[in-house]
């Protein structure tokens, strides 16, 4: 019998509602950060659709967090 620790990691597609939901950014702002390379493509699942990894989103959000403590830190503190 398999356990879960077994098992590999899940991968998950998800549509274009979700992400903009999860990122807060309209259509036409994530397809520009697609094209400028700022935001992961998305993957053709069938002729007229396409999904995005969720892995990979949330690696993005991640990032956001990650760049907006080091710009916290780097600018001086209004007081």
């Amino acid at each position: 019998m398999r356990t879960n620790d077994t098992l590999p990691e899940t991968i998950r597609l998800i549509r274009l509602t979700e992400v903009l939901r999860i990122c807060g950014m309209s259509r036409s702002t994530l397809y520009k950060n697609i094209k400028e390379r700022q935001f992961p493509e998305p993957l053709r699942i069938s002729a007229r659709s396409v999904a995005w990894l969720q892995s990979e989103v949330q690696e993005w959000v991640e990032l956001k967090v990650k760049l907006r403590s080091v710009k916290q830190r780097q600018s001086p503190q209004l007081r």
